[in-house]
């Protein structure tokens, strides 16, 4: 009877029309489902790069600390230089050497995951605004950080490159040469004494100071970021 066929033909199309809503339904929760494991895999790669950050700027600030320290010696051996003793002597061209490190340039941040979610348009997977805001205000802080300690370089570590015979330890060179005669070290203490470095050394020690602030505020805001991003990529 036409009433049988209108109400089976009803009951299909609510079967189909079901079934399709069924599918899309399925198809957008493996979706999101993707989604989600692909934003935890970048939070997981993002705390990975903010853990280096903070391993490499723990280390920086424990060479600020051991370069203020040289600096100050340096100060005080020149208000009353002595070269009569060879430990003072070899002592002095260790603190010159030490002096210089990071008087130019300092670790930046690891960027390759943040660049990654800039470039591919993949950045609003950061589901978490407040992380998202926080995360863009940690490197720019650290790019005007890098601006401004360009304006602040003293010639510090030129002058104590010309200073004193270096040797490569640690992939660095911020290390006087162990094996400085007497008549060597002798050399660079007079050196130091024929140059100007009174008035780089004291910019060099301010500029240290303006490196331990930024850099322990950078550690803190990077705790900070890598407590989020551990716990959204649970």
């Amino acid at each position: 009877s036409r009433s049988s066929l209108a109400a089976r033909l009803t009951a299909e199309f609510a079967v189909v029309v079901l079934g399709v809503i069924v599918a899309l339904g399925v198809d957008e929760w493996r979706q999101s489902r993707a989604e989600r494991a692909e934003e935890a895999s970048y939070y997981v790669r993002l705390a990975d790069d903010i853990e280096a950050d903070i391993e490499a700027w723990e280390r920086l600030l424990s060479f600020l600390d051991r370069k203020e320290a040289a600096l100050d010696r340096i100060q005080i051996w020149l208000r009353a230089p002595t070269l009569s003793d060879d430990s003072v002597l070899r002592r002095l061209a260790e603190d010159l050497a030490m002096g210089a490190v990071f008087s130019g340039s300092v670790p930046p941040p690891r960027q390759s995951t943040y660049a990654e979610l800039l470039s591919t348009g993949r950045f609003d997977l950061r589901r978490d605004a407040a992380f998202r805001a926080s995360l863009i205000d940690y490197h720019f802080e650290f790019e005007n950080l890098q601006q401004r300690l360009t304006s602040r370089i003293t010639g510090y570590e030129r002058l104590a490159y010309s200073l004193v015979p270096r040797e490569v330890q640690f992939g660095g060179d911020n290390i006087a040469r162990t094996d400085l005669s007497s008549l060597e070290l002798r050399s660079v203490a007079d050196a130091v004494l024929g140059e100007d470095l009174r008035t780089v050394l004291v910019a060099e020690r301010n500029r240290t100071l303006f490196l331990r602030a930024h850099f322990t505020d950078m550690v803190d805001q990077a705790h900070a970021l890598l407590s989020r991003a551990v716990a959204r990529s649970d």
